[in-house]
């Protein structure tokens, strides 16, 4: 949608620039959310391993996360701009514990994998 050149064409420029902000912004509520999920799902992970009893952790910060998880929660700390976007942050964080939560509740057990 953002990179064909008929989007909105009997718009003028400043209707344009505001869609084109809206979409950016919804992409970025996107992006940052899967990001999130994507560290929680890592840190579940390696809390599994090394505590097998438990599901998920109390928070990803509590478990050292190494390689791209690592490198993308530090990244998700100033992505998206804390003093400015803390809305999307919290939203984004709220909404990627919700999905991470559902994900981890539908999961199969050891029994029904075999």
């Amino acid at each position: 949608m953002i990179t064909k050149n008929n989007f909105l064409s009997g718009a003028d420029v400043s209707i344009k620039r505001s869609a084109y902000l809206v979409v950016l912004k919804i992409l970025k509520l996107l992006l940052t959310t899967v990001g999130r999920c994507i560290v929680l799902v890592e840190a579940e992970a390696i809390h599994s391993h090394s505590s097998p009893g438990s599901l998920s952790p109390s928070s990803p910060s509590s478990v050292m996360l190494t390689g791209r998880a690592s490198v993308l929660q530090q990244a998700l700390t100033h992505i998206p701009n804390p003093n400015s976007e803390f809305m999307l942050r919290n939203v984004s964080v709220r909404l990627a514990q919700l999905l991470h939560d559902q994900a981890i509740s539908h999961r199969p057990d050891l029994a029904t994998v075999k």
